[in-house]
């Protein structure tokens, strides 16, 4: 798990040098990536015994990040692609 936080942590950095708004999704107001965000957006769920451990929790985020993501896509129309490669060069950059 530390490795993960450790790659979201560096792409974190990378956007953020490079002049980006940095939005967090996480279930956890102290969290490294909440700390770090420009804006958070703290997704809690109520679980219950039926449900695996956090499903509410990954569907809110989900939801979350779907509605960013079209919202955005609007927004920026025609210019949406090439912010999309641009991120993907940044997470591949990652991988070792």
């Amino acid at each position: 798990m530390q490795e993960k936080t450790g790659k979201t942590l560096k792409i974190l950095e990378t956007l953020k040098n490079n002049g980006t708004t940095v939005i967090g999704i996480t279930s956890y107001r102290d969290s490294p990536l909440a700390m770090h965000s420009d804006i958070t957006f703290i997704s809690s769920s109520d679980e219950a015994n039926y449900r695996s451990e956090g499903m509410y929790s990954l569907i809110a985020q989900m939801t979350i990040i779907d509605t960013l993501f079209m919202m955005s896509t609007v927004r920026m129309g025609p210019d949406t692609e090439e912010t999309i490669l641009n991120v993907q060069g940044i997470i591949e950059s990652t991988r070792n």
